[in-house]
């Protein structure tokens, strides 16, 4: 998450502070110190070098293997995101039998603002940016500044990822964790297309397909 006042996290949060040793971090430093000062659960971990970022690896997925286990879950497992994957085959082959896509009137829909959805944020809750945009330092920069406008007013928890590759990290959370995500999915026309050599579809439909199938598996 972005950096912010300390007074705007909400108290659901456990901040893990991965600093380098050798890097400037003074301003980091600051705003970590006035994190902990307020009363957040937080953990310093300090990197002597650069090599120990192969440690925190497998720290960190050996922590995941352990909560896990407490929560009685199976982390090596997705069958949420394999869901999304069946519907996004299932998009895919009426989009080939037809030449477009299947009728879904709530895909899209616009009478449902960013406003309306925020207003039903709870404690505990997250917002869920689902980017299924070409990734720009420009892009990066505006889901940023949302980030930090939805964090000074709401107070809860946001996530960014760009499709359809976070399908595979927070994907499986969405769809298959506690019902607290509030979900806002962005997608956009594709200026310049690639066909996908020996498909029918491109590289387009085919990231389209994807969005269509994770807004059914969300659904």
């Amino acid at each position: 998450e972005p950096l912010v006042e300390a007074r705007n996290y909400g108290p659901d949060r456990l901040f893990i502070y991965l600093r380098l040793e050798e890097d400037e971090n003074s301003e980091i430093d600051a705003a970590v110190e006035s994190i902990q000062l307020a009363g957040h659960p937080l953990l310093r971990m300090i990197l002597k070098d650069k090599y120990d970022l192969g440690g925190e690896f497998y720290r960190w997925e050996f922590a995941t293997a352990l909560a896990g286990a407490l929560l009685g879950i199976n982390p090596f497992d997705q069958p949420d995101v394999q869901g999304a994957k069946d519907m996004t085959d299932s998009m895919l082959a009426q989009y080939q039998a037809g030449g477009r896509w299947p009728q879904t009137p709530e895909f899209g829909r616009e009478s449902a603002s960013l406003g309306e959805l925020l207003a039903e944020a709870g404690f505990g809750d997250y917002l869920a940016i689902m980017a299924y945009l070409e990734q720009t330092p420009q892009v990066d920069q505006v889901l940023n500044s949302l980030r930090r406008r939805v964090l000074d007013r709401y107070g809860i928890a946001t996530t960014v990822g760009y499709g359809p590759r976070f399908l595979h990290s927070t994907g499986q959370m969405h769809k298959g964790g506690p019902d607290s995500g509030l979900f806002l999915q962005l997608t956009q026309e594709h200026a310049e297309d690639v066909p996908i050599p020996g498909q029918s579809y491109s590289f387009g439909v085919l990231a389209d397909a994807q969005a269509r199938g994770d807004y059914q598996a969300l659904d």
